[in-house]
């Protein structure tokens, strides 16, 4: 991690609606696993995070749940780079990791 900045979480994010906030246009507009240069671990996760808000995910417990869980490390090695995107990803014997945004809507719902 040569070079990045000093590890946010996003309990440090502003509690503002999306709208409202002064983000500025680039990689997090684009579709998560769409970005054209290769993202280190930190930008991963702020993009993968910013996808999630962008998709509607606004409850911070589960978007700090979604950011702990290394989701890579439930998914197959040849598909652990999909583990981040929105995406379901193919599992063993026909089954498929569900999806983040499906995922995070799932336990805002159950208030978890």
């Amino acid at each position: 991690m040569m070079g990045q900045g000093p590890q946010r979480s996003i309990d440090e994010a502003p509690d503002l609606p999306l709208g409202e906030q002064d983000l500025p246009l680039g990689e997090q507009d684009l579709p998560l696993g769409e970005q054209d240069l290769p993202l280190g671990e930190n930008e991963r996760t702020v993009a993968f995070l910013l996808a999630l808000r962008t998709q509607g995910v606004r409850d911070r417990a589960v978007l700090r749940a979604m950011e702990l869980v290394p989701r890579e490390r439930f998914a197959p090695n040849r598909f652990a780079d999909l583990a981040r995107t929105d995406v379901s990803v193919p599992l063993p014997c026909g089954q498929t990791m569900t999806q983040p945004t499906t995922v995070a809507a799932l336990l805002a719902t159950l208030e978890v």
